[in-house]
């Protein structure tokens, strides 16, 4: 009996402190250099799909609060990671809502602006951002190809079994 629930308080401390962690990185954090965004939300869809499972088998909340804390700094990374905001006007003033990734556009503009810098350090750095945004893209790719069957065909075994 003591075993089990030195585990959970050990296990809800370290969850606690890598959320702590997160966050201050999240945080203070200025430029999405070396970063995935792609990542961020497929992280998030992994841990919604974690959180409705963990839900549907009606788990103790000792499993389903810190799931469900994680989720939500999921959610928050994604919008701190793109600035989502909701712009009602668009570029000719006429009104037209739409829900923009600011800090995304800000950080391709200041990309193309860089790239066209004669400044070397910056003309690296914008070419390094690049590469990482065409490195993501190519791994989201091919994990994309590997489970997507695989999910697939799990999600069909479930429906079936």
């Amino acid at each position: 009996l003591v075993t089990p629930m030195v585990a959970s308080v050990l296990h809800l401390l370290f969850e606690f402190l890598a959320f702590k962690s997160d966050i201050n990185f999240w945080r203070h954090n200025k430029s999405l250099s070396g970063l995935s965004v792609r990542s961020l939300f497929i992280e998030f869809f992994c841990q919604l799909v974690i959180l409705l499972y963990l839900v549907d088998l009606q788990t103790s909340l000792l499993v389903t609060v810190p799931s469900t804390i994680g989720l939500l700094i999921q959610a928050w990374k994604c919008q701190r990671a793109c600035g989502f905001q909701v712009v009602l006007k668009n570029a000719d003033g006429q009104i037209a809502p739409r829900l923009a990734a600011l800090r995304l556009e800000e950080e391709a503009k200041r990309s193309e602006a860089t790239a066209k810098s004669d400044d070397a350090a910056e003309k690296k750095k914008a070419e390094r951002i690049a590469e990482t945004m065409k490195v993501d893209q190519q791994a989201i790719k091919h994990l994309t190809l590997v489970l997507l069957p695989i999910v697939i065909g799990f999600s069909l075994r479930s429906l079936v079994s």
